[in-house]
């Protein structure tokens, strides 16, 4: 069927890898190019992981953006419009100087502050911040961008962000399906001639939306059912995850 899949037993990981990062999805809102590209990378090569990745994420993204209609999407990126404009001219900026950069001190860099970050919450410090406050806007676009460019991931700035202006849940999931659709459309098209979307990729990344997509409707009935409190814990143990795994990566490959 595909090169990359010899075996049977392959597929059906990674098809069982789409559906859980696609109920993680539905109830955080975020983390599924974490589960997805790190279950992927364990037996696809890794543009493969990553192409695996884009119509899923496109998808998700656009369904969690639009589920309250696109007005309200439009209103939740107006109002996080500075910092998404700040993390795009980041992300363009640092994206010249990854090349350059060693693998395992950019994953340590990145994963270290989001464990401890997450840690600290955890444990019960919650930073707040006026949701007037352009300063910590720019701060969180500056971050985000910086993620996106060095690693390809911008969700733990921009839930940092949105927890601590204490955005209400529904909003909060909203904004990042804006935020996260829009940078996956960017990266999309700066990959373009890198040769992750040849019909290998692209057919790997069908195969694993249909999971994703199934995985986000149930994680949506889960979303509606926590509230406020339980919600924001929950992003922060995902978020602890996804810096033990960028960890990971950076110490073991």
């Amino acid at each position: 069927m595909i090169s990359a899949l010899p075996e049977i037993e392959y597929l059906v990981v990674a098809l069982i890898v789409g559906f859980i990062g696609g109920v993680v999805k539905g109830i955080v809102g975020f983390a599924l190019p974490v589960i997805v590209v790190s279950g992927l990378s364990l037996f696809f090569p890794p543009h493969l992981a990553i192409a695996g990745l884009v119509i899923p994420s496109i998808l998700t993204n656009t369904w969690q953006a639009l589920r309250q209609g696109p007005r309200e999407a439009a209103k939740s990126l107006w109002k996080v419009r500075f910092l998404f404009v700040v993390s795009v001219i980041t992300l363009f900026i640092v994206a010249q100087f990854v090349p350059s950069l060693p693998e395992t001190a950019l994953y340590l860099s990145l994963g270290v502050p989001i464990v401890l970050f997450s840690l600290i919450q955890m444990a019960g410090w919650r930073p707040t911040v006026s949701r007037n406050s352009k300063l910590a806007e720019g701060i969180a676009g500056v971050l985000t961008g910086l993620f996106g460019g060095l690693a390809g991931i911008v969700a733990p700035p921009v839930v940092v962000y949105l927890n601590a202006i204490n955005t209400p849940k529904v909003e909060h999931v909203r904004t990042q399906g804006v935020v996260f659709g829009l940078f996956v459309m960017l990266f999309t098209f700066a990959h373009f001639r890198t040769g992750f979307f040849q019909l290998e990729g692209l057919v790997t990344s069908c195969l694993i939306a249909v999971p994703a997509l199934i995985g986000t409707f149930v994680g949506f009935q889960i979303q509606d059912r926590v509230d406020q409190k339980t919600f924001q814990k929950l992003t922060m143990i995902v978020l602890l995850l996804a810096g033990l795994n960028l960890i990971r990566r950076a110490v073991l490959g």
